[in-house]
């Protein structure tokens, strides 16, 4: 199990090598042949390679993307080094691993023990910060998911994943994020003045609804004419490898076109269309982590804002669904701009601001108290 936590390991879980998943395919097709189980001569490493990267559709474009399968690794690879390196905090109480084989040593109680762990006594814990519940959701997802997995597969004879308690995210719990057009406007503002990089930037998050990492993916070629509608459209590939097509308003692609000649870039051209259309100081596409990152850090040196409202990326999604609605909007035309599969998703980008707008005090007419209410 070491080579899984070692800094100097070649083998990277979650880069999908063809060759190693035929392999591993095969074994599995001899194990059936021979009426032996599935899995039988697979390893830890084996396990945690094929539960990323194992493949349930026909059409691959419905499998879990890169950034998720990176995230899965990352978060297996933590989670297996700090039970190799705590395990006395953790009462990690094993003894020999058979097979070599730490995952299968693995039961619910060292799970319940971890999670304690993870929540009361971890290094990030120490540091007196606590981790948030959607962060805590999102580790207890992934971990009962991989050993579930194990269990059901029959490589593990535990189903350690019961051992786990419930880690969900209660609507209060959650950061506020909602913007509204007089804030968005402020920043707006602001950010014209200190740098127009981070201004176009925003400017097209909050009039598109785009994810993040949507955005980070845009090439100069996403940009497309409509020859129904006229205007313009840029062409996205969004969560779960769905398309959808997203109208951009006039004024925000000349604001586009005017970052990107003032830049120094490749104009909107067919020409150069594997060109990222947004990019670094150093002239390459953002990844998804460094453009959150930035725009917090931008926003929170330059623009004060009378809310409590935690600014990222995604508080744009936020703010296209809020000033939608409050330009009366379909809720459901909402949810498909978004790119959401749900109307509960989209319902929650609504919930707080939607509770105002309907309060029963707004139906009241002036009168009702006479003139106390004037």
């Amino acid at each position: 199990m070491k080579e899984i936590v070692s800094n100097e390991t070649t083998y990277e879980v979650a880069l999908f090598n063809q060759e190693n998943y035929d392999k591993l395919q095969e074994i599995q097709d001899e194990n059936e042949r021979l009426n032996q189980s599935k899995f039988d001569g697979f390893t830890d490493l084996d396990m945690i390679y094929w539960y990323i990267h194992q493949r349930k559709n026909v059409d691959t474009t419905k499998e879990k993307n890169d950034r998720t399968k990176y995230e899965y690794e990352r978060e297996l690879k933590q989670f297996i080094s700090n039970l190799l390196t705590y395990a006395d905090d953790i009462q990690f109480d094993i003894q020999a691993a058979p097979d070599n084989s730490l995952l299968k040593l693995i039961e619910p109680r060292h799970l319940r023990r971890y999670q304690d762990w993870l929540v009361t006594k971890s290094p990030y814990v120490q540091t007196g910060k606590q981790y948030s519940p959607a962060t805590l959701s999102r580790k207890t997802t992934i971990i009962k998911s991989f050993f579930t997995f194990l269990f059901e597969s029959g490589y593990s004879p535990y189903n350690a994943s019961t051992g786990l308690r419930v880690a969900s995210v209660r609507s209060d719990d959650r950061p506020n994020r909602d913007l509204g057009s007089i804030e968005t406007t402020r920043i707006l503002d602001t950010l014209r003045k200190v740098d127009l990089r981070y201004y176009t930037i925003v400017l097209t998050l909050v009039t598109t609804g785009l994810r993040n990492e949507e955005l980070c993916k845009l090439t100069v070629n996403s940009v497309k004419e409509d020859w129904i509608n006229g205007g313009y459209y840029l062409e996205v590939v969004g969560k779960g490898n769905k398309r959808r097509d997203i109208p951009i308003k006039e004024g925000v692609l000349n604001k586009i076109r005017h970052y990107r000649k003032s830049y120094k870039l490749s104009p909107i051209h067919p020409d150069n269309k594997l060109e990222p259309l947004f990019v670094t100081r150093n002239n390459r596409a953002f990844s998804p982590s460094y453009l959150s990152q930035a725009l917090k850090k931008i926003i929170t040196e330059n623009v004060t804002l009378e809310s409590d409202v935690q600014v990222t990326a995604h508080s744009f999604r936020h703010a296209f669904a809020i000033i939608s609605h409050m330009n009366k909007v379909d809720i459901y035309d909402i949810m498909r701009s978004l790119g959401h599969e749900k109307i509960d998703t989209t319902m929650i980008y609504l919930e707080k601001v939607q509770a105002r707008t309907n309060n029963a005090i707004n139906s009241w007419s002036s009168s009702t108290l006479g003139e106390h209410l004037d």
